[in-house]
Order: structure tokens, then sequence, then C-alpha cells
């Protein structure tokens, strides 16, 4: 295991035991949902709360000014309305994280067709559509939450 500082961000994972694995996406409810491919679209978020969790394969993780701050995936969940879809998931808070006792609440995601490549900086997805973006939060599994919900005072509304 390896400690990955990132300023007041700490990503507490062993990477090499998460690439190629899949991990769970919940989506967040509600706000800060959009379709970053049509600024103008509106964007029903009913049906990303009817789809639900999905499962994505861990591709990399990523540095954005020489700190770890998240990963990018390929969601497999074959009906799913993000299947095929490339993530972006970004950590956007401060604390100790990994994915199975001390999530992070709020991972920034960008969800499109397209690879977003590896870069120095933050990977964007910037072409292609449908293009979402909208925040959630990622664990080995649908329990791992169900436990996080019970001991920690953060509600997060999923499937």
């Amino acid at each position: 295991m390896c400690v990955l500082k990132t300023g007041s961000i700490m990503l507490v994972v062993a990477q090499a035991a998460y690439i190629g694995k899949l991990v769970l996406l919940t989506p967040g409810y509600g706000w800060g949902w959009r379709r970053a491919d049509d600024e103008q679209a509106t964007l029903d978020f009913e049906p990303i709360l009817q789809a639900g969790s999905c499962y994505m394969r861990v591709q990399r993780f990523f540095s954005w000014r020489g700190e770890v701050h998240g990963l990018v995936c390929r969601v497999e969940q074959s009906g799913h309305i993000f299947d095929d879809l490339y993530v972006v998931c970004g950590e956007m808070l401060a604390g100790e994280h990994d994915f199975v006792y001390n999530l992070c609440h709020r991972y920034d995601l960008e969800i499109g067709p397209n690879d977003p490549g590896s870069t120095d900086d933050w990977p964007r997805i910037v072409d292609g559509e449908p293009n979402y973006c909208g925040y959630g939060v990622v664990a080995e599994s649908n329990a791992v939450i169900a436990d996080w919900v019970a001991r920690t005072s953060v509600k997060h509304k999923r499937d």
C-alpha cells in the first residue's frame, strides 16, 4: 500500500491493486449534473437516478499539479445509461480516502464516449456525446457504501 499525498487531499490506495479491477460508481443525487456537450440542454436526473450505480474498470490514476487526485475508468455494465463510457473521477474533498472504509463523498465526474488520454494535467473528456458532468462516490461495492453511510453523518442517496 502506498499513501499518495495530495496536499490537503490524500488518496490512500494501492494503485497497482486497482488497475484493471472493477469499482462501483454511485451518482450523487440531483444538483450539479449537466450535459457538457450541449450547455443549452437541460438534464433530467431521473434516468440517472433510475439507472443507479454501475461498475467501472480502473484504467489509471492521475495526478494534477504533481499530486494524485483521481482515476480514469470505463463503465462495464450492460444496459446501464453509462455503459461503455469513460469516467474521469476527481477527488474534491480534503482528508484521507480509499475505496473501502474512508470514502470520499465528492468525486467530480466527467463521463463521455472518448478516452481522455494520458496527460500530466487533469484529464478531460472534451468531445463526443453524450458528455455528462456530475458528482458521485467511488467504492468497492454497494455494501461498502451502505457501511460507510451507517458510520458517518454523510447521507448519500443511492439506488
